[in-house]
């Protein structure tokens, strides 16, 4: 009871190389071998504690008999108590091993970065919560050696969860990035309901733009999300962002000089969940 253990593990072709084998979809990470192990235990009641460990096999591209391996492990400390207005989250990851995406002769550099995040909410009323938070991804320095990597990678999972809905962030700068957001939850009638969050992004190691180390400052963001239940089968959804570009945020995506307008997007999603069959309750017999 309280305990949960997952563990899983996969194993990719034997004879084909990323040098003679042409992918039509150019897959930026192609694992040989990859295998993950997942615990959580429950501390106290809303109090739970989760460790993860994922380890993948990289093929050196000429030789597909020689892997090079990236390890990431770290520790996930939730508490979301019913009972307590207030809750939080407190992430901590680091990785080791060869980083697959920078290369480093016929290999790939060594890699030591780590990701540190922290998230607290409050609630203070049924109707609103308010929450702040900050992700850390270490980065690379410009004078870092040809052979050594500080680059954070997040893997497999989603980026649209992290870093804003713009996804100015997808990819990681290899310079790193810092997230520090805060926003407010509402629910103002039973079916409507809206997020409003903000972004404050920053480099974690400097950018050098033609030679000069420029900002940190990567600009902010705004977005808006507006959620409507029209019945238990159909919802809602619409949103609309805004980024506001710093020098450094031009710099970085090859803008400067350039005549740009606002940064923004706006959706409208509309979901419909039928249920078409329902399983009849089982008849007592007598």
């Amino acid at each position: 009871p309280g305990f949960q253990l997952h563990a899983g593990g996969a194993y990719n072709n034997t004879k084909d190389t990323l040098l003679n084998f042409t992918y039509g979809y150019a897959p930026k990470q192609n694992y040989k071998t990859m295998g993950y192990l997942w615990l959580s235990k429950q501390l106290f009641t809303g109090a739970t504690i989760s460790a993860i460990g994922v380890c993948e096999g990289f093929e050196q591209k000429t030789d597909a008999n020689t892997v090079y391996a990236r390890a990431t492990y770290g520790l996930n400390l939730v508490y979301a108590n019913d009972s307590s207005a207030w809750g939080g989250t407190i992430t901590a990851y680091q990785q080791r091993g060869k980083d697959p995406n920078k290369a480093y002769k016929t290999a790939y550099s060594d890699l030591k970065s780590y990701f540190l995040a922290a998230r607290v909410s409050y609630k203070a009323s049924e109707k609103l919560t308010a929450n702040l938070g900050f992700d850390y991804y270490s980065g690379s320095e410009a004078s870092i050696a040809a052979d050594q990597s500080h680059s954070f990678n997040r893997l497999y999972g989603t980026t649209h969860s992290f870093n804003g809905n713009m996804e100015y962030f997808s990819s990681l700068p290899a310079q790193g990035l810092v997230d520090y957001y805060g926003g407010i939850s509402t629910k103002l009638t039973p079916k409507f309901s809206f997020d409003l969050t903000g972004h404050a992004f920053c480099f974690d190691k400097g950018f050098v733009y033609n030679k000069i180390e420029t900002e940190k400052n990567l600009g902010t963001e705004i977005d808006l999300v507006l959620n409507y239940s029209v019945s238990k089968e159909i919802s809602l959804q619409a949103g609309y962002s805004r980024y506001f570009n710093s020098s450094s945020t031009t710099k970085y995506y090859k803008m400067q000089g350039v005549s740009t307008q606002a940064q923004q997007w706006a959706y409208l999603m509309f979901t419909v969940r039928p249920q078409l069959y329902k399983t009849p309750a089982p008849v007592e017999s007598k």
